[in-house]
This record gives structure tokens, C-alpha cells and sequence, in this order.
């Protein structure tokens, strides 16, 4: 869901584009650092593929801060540190094997979890959270689930 929010960027921050822009060829998940900002709103920034893009920020308003991003976000990407916010106090299905998986396999060297609670975030982390497909459905019980004898 698309929100517009007012953020204040400076040379030197680290933004991540929110939607894609083929004129200036990145997509919704590059990040850039801030070079140079015009008085009339144009910004100047470097890829983190070294590659230099300029836009006009009243035109394209999708960016945010690039320093935090939620753990599905940052796909095919490698950082150098890793860190990973594990509330246990959110539902259970909200951090498990599968996220804490995508959390973990996103550094190259360190990684550090903060944690509210390491006794409840172990079974967590162990604990799968395997969701049915429609081809694993047995015909019967579809059927029965929805009130029909075969």
C-alpha cells in the first residue's frame, strides 16, 4: 500500500528507491547514496553499482531512507553486517524459520540479533511455518469442508 510521507534527505544519506524508474534504469529495490542536492530539487546520487543517476525529487518521489528495510526487502542482496530486530512479543507466525532464514543469509560477516526474549525466540526460529497449497488439499475433505457428500 502506497503512503506518501514527508521524509528530509542530506548529501551523504543512503536511500533506497520504492518503485521502479526505467528513465533512470533502477529498480524498486536499489539503494544509492546522496551526492548532491540541487536548490531546485534535482539530486544527485550514486548507485551502490557505482553507476551516477540524477532526478528531479518532485517528480520521482519514490525513495526512502536505505538504512533499515524489512527482511523480505532485501532479496538477492549481501550486506557486510546484518542486524536483525526479533520481537517475540509479535505473533509467532511473524518471525520463524523461513523469515529468520531470509534475516540470517543476508550478511557476508557479521550478523547480530537483538532479541526481547532469547528463550521464546529459539522455538521460533525452529518452528515451521509451512502454509497448505491447493494441490495438497484431498479432494474429500474439500469436499466435506464444504458441506457436499461425494
Amino acid at each position: 500500500m502506497y503512503r506518501e510521507v514527508v521524509r528530509e534527505f542530506s548529501v551523504g544519506d543512503r536511500i533506497r528507491f520504492t518503485f521502479p524508474d526505467s528513465t533512470m534504469r533502477v529498480s524498486k529495490r536499489d539503494f544509492a547514496v546522496i551526492e548532491s542536492i540541487a536548490p531546485d530539487g534535482v539530486i544527485a546520487a550514486r548507485l551502490d553499482t557505482n553507476r551516477r543517476v540524477q532526478f528531479d525529487i518532485s517528480v520521482h518521489r519514490h525513495l526512502d531512507h536505505g538504512y533499515v528495510v524489512t527482511s523480505p526487502s532485501p532479496q538477492k542482496l549481501t550486506a557486510r553486517r546484518v542486524l536483525i530486530d526479533a520481537d517475540t512479543g509479535v505473533h509467532p507466525g511473524l518471525f520463524n524459520s523461513c523469515l529468520g532464514y531470509a534475516s540470517l543469509s543476508r550478511f557476508c560477516h557479521e550478523a547480530t540479533i537483538f532479541t526481547d526474549n532469547m528463550t521464546k525466540l529459539n522455538p521460533q526460529l525452529n518452528g515451521d511455518d509451512l502454509k497448505s497449497s491447493a494441490l495438497q488439499i484431498q479432494p474429500a475433505s474439500l469436499v466435506q469442508g464444504i458441506g457436499m457428500e461425494m
